[in-house]
């Protein structure tokens, strides 16, 4: 593995099935560790993708969803407050 090149490397990381198991990989070895480094995004994006199957992108908009609406509900308890305020 030592030897691998670095693009092989990165598959392999890709296709780890969780993040605890990459984790375990990533702490593995110092190669690893260093493609980890340079493509962490990606590879963490694909192995989340793994982990979680074809529901992430809904769990990703749910998500995002939902903290949309904690914002636009402080956004009209701020402005009843600052109502209340300018009486």
């Amino acid at each position: 593995m030592q030897n691998t090149p670095i693009e092989v490397r990165d598959r392999i990381l890709m296709h780890i099935p969780d993040l605890s198991s990459l984790q375990s990989v990533v702490m593995a070895s110092k190669r690893i560790y260093d493609v980890y480094k340079l493509r962490k995004r990606s590879i963490i994006r694909a192995v989340e993708r793994n982990e979680v199957g074809p529901a992430l992108p809904y769990a990703i908009a749910l998500i995002r969803t939902q903290r949309d609406k904690a914002r636009m509900l402080e956004d009209v308890l701020r402005d009843l407050s600052d109502e209340n305020n300018a009486y």
